[in-house]
């Protein structure tokens, strides 16, 4: 039995724009593994402009973490002894975990890991992060 002709157009077409759609997911799945995706550097220039506004910013007027919003993106400014450091918290693109300076070493509070935590800003990655960074005397010197 041989089907009519718009049986087999609408056919083909359900069929390759399914395939299209498939390797769209595809490769956005791809680019969010690439440290040097569009997306990526899209975090990495919200943690610099972060930095560049905390610098301008009084430090008397900051607790030990402040929260920021740029665009889709949570940043936690966290003020220690040693400096600030800004973290983000919903990273969607590899490496999913960014802070800025990213050499820096920090130490938070218990309390301000807690504030991070029940923001619920921050997914499952960078609070295991931050907690390697939790000590129990407080901020470090």
């Amino acid at each position: 039995m041989k089907l009519p002709k718009t049986i087999t157009t609408i056919a083909v077409s359900c069929f390759v724009t399914t395939a299209v759609f498939l390797l769209l997911g595809r490769l956005r799945d791809l680019a969010r593994n690439d440290p040097e995706s569009l997306g990526s550097k899209h975090e990495w220039s919200v943690l610099e402009a972060t930095v560049g506004n905390v610098r301008k910013r009084s430090s008397s007027t900051q607790s030990e973490v402040d929260f920021v919003s740029i665009d889709r993106c949570k940043v936690a400014v966290i003020s220690s002894p040693s400096g600030v450091v800004v973290v983000l918290l919903n990273p969607e693109n590899a490496p999913f975990y960014k802070q800025m300076p990213a050499a820096k070493n920090f130490d938070i509070s218990n309390e301000s890991y807690r504030k991070i935590e029940q923001s619920g800003f921050a997914n499952a990655t960078v609070l295991n992060c931050l907690s390697s960074h939790i000590s129990d005397f407080g901020p470090s010197k």
